[in-house]
C-alpha cells in the first residue's frame, strides 16, 4: 500500500511539472518574437523616392512599412492613401513589389486634431543575403498625406503553430499523468482500512447513496456547461429535507464546485499571460481528483472536508 501510494504521488508530480512545462515552448516564442534588439530600419521619402538599404549579414526579416499620416479632415478628401513599395537587389532583380491601399479615417477639423497618427503596415518575409539594395517607395498623389515614412526589418519568426502544438501535446500528456496518479491515489485510499478517528454514525444505505451521488455529480461539469454546480444542487434540493447527510454534504460539494469556478475564471483571466494555461490544468486535475476521494469517502460513510473551499452558502 504505501508503495501504491508513493507511486500516485510521483504520478502527480510528474504530470504538475509537464503541465508546467508545457508553458516553456510558447512563451519563448512569444518572447524572442517581441524582442527588437535585432530590427533595423530605413527612412524613405514621404512623398516617394528611392534610397539604398545596406545589409551587412545574411538575414531573414519580416519587412514593416510605418508611415506617419496626416488624417483626411475633409469630405474632398481621398478615403484611402495608395503606397507602392519595392526591394530589387544590386542586379536590378526585384525581391518584392506590393502596391497597397489603406483606409484613412476622417476627422473634423479642430484645433490640434491635425496630428499625425502612426500606420504600421505588416510585408511578406524576405531572404537578404549580404548586399545594397534599391528600395523604391510611391504614394502618388497623396503623398502630402505622408509626413514621414519608414521600412523596418523586424526578425522573422519561426511561427507560433510548432510552439503552440508542442506546449498542447505536454499539456494533455501532463493532465493524463497527474489524472492517473488522482486515480491510483484514490485507490491507495479506498483500501486504506478505515480508522475509529474517520467514522462518524453508519447512514442508511439510501441515505449513504444520495450523498456519495451528491458528491459525484459534481463530474456532469466534463460533459454539460455548469454541470459541476447543477448536479449537486440539483441532489442537494431534491433531498436536503430528507436525509440531513445530503444537506451537510450539498453545502459542502457546492461551496467547493462554486470556489473551483472561481479558480478557472482566474486561470482564463491569467491566460493572457501564459500562467493561466497552467493555472487551469491545475485546477482540472485538482477538482477531478478532489471529487473522486470525497465521493469515496461518502460511500464508505466517513465524513468529507474539501480543501481550498471558500464558504459561500
Amino acid at each position: 500500500m504505501p508503495r501504491l501510494k508513493s507511486y500516485s504521488i510521483g504520478l502527480l508530480a510528474a504530470g504538475m511539472l509537464l503541465i508546467a512545462g508545457s508553458c516553456v515552448p510558447l512563451a519563448q516564442t512569444v518572447w524572442s518574437g517581441t524582442d527588437s534588439g535585432d530590427t533595423a530600419s530605413l527612412v524613405l521619402p514621404p512623398g516617394g523616392g528611392s534610397a539604398m538599404l545596406d545589409v551587412p549579414a545574411a538575414r531573414s526579416a519580416l519587412p514593416m512599412l510605418r508611415l506617419e499620416v496626416y488624417p483626411a479632415v475633409s469630405e474632398k478628401a481621398p478615403a484611402k492613401l495608395r503606397y507602392a513599395l519595392s526591394v530589387t537587389d544590386q542586379t536590378g532583380r526585384t525581391l518584392f513589389e506590393r502596391d497597397g491601399s489603406r483606409f484613412l479615417y476622417r476627422q473634423p477639423i479642430e484645433p490640434g486634431r491635425d496630428v499625425p497618427a502612426p500606420v504600421d503596415i505588416p510585408l511578406q518575409e524576405l531572404a537578404l543575403a549580404p548586399g545594397k539594395y534599391a528600395v523604391r517607395f510611391d504614394t502618388g498623389t497623396n503623398g502630402n498625406l505622408v509626413r514621414s515614412a519608414e521600412l523596418r526589418l523586424l526578425p522573422a519568426s519561426s511561427g507560433l503553430l510548432a510552439p503552440l502544438l508542442t506546449t498542447l501535446m505536454l499539456a494533455i500528456l501532463g493532465w493524463l499523468t497527474a489524472s492517473l496518479g488522482a486515480l491510483q491515489w484514490v485507490r491507495a485510499e479506498a483500501a486504506r482500512p478505515i480508522a475509529s478517528a474517520d467514522a462518524v454514525p453508519p447512514h442508511a444505505d439510501e441515505e449513504r447513496l444520495w450523498t456519495t451521488g451528491c458528491h459525484l455529480s459534481a463530474l456532469l461539469g466534463y460533459l454539460l456547461p455548469f454541470g459541476h454546480v447543477v448536479g449537486p444542487l440539483a441532489v442537494w434540493l431534491a433531498k436536503r429535507r430528507t436525509f440531513p447527510a445530503v444537506e451537510q454534504a450539498g453545502r459542502n460539494v457546492l461551496n467547493f464546485q462554486l470556489s473551483i469556478t472561481l479558480y478557472a475564471l482566474a486561470g482564463l483571466f491569467l491566460s493572457f499571460f501564459l500562467i493561466g494555461i497552467l493555472v487551469l490544468f491545475l485546477v482540472v486535475v485538482f477538482q477531478f481528483s478532489t471529487v473522486l476521494y470525497a465521493s469515496l469517502r461518502a460511500q464508505r460513510g466517513l465524513d468529507v472536508r474539501y480543501p481550498l473551499t471558500i464558504k459561500l452558502i
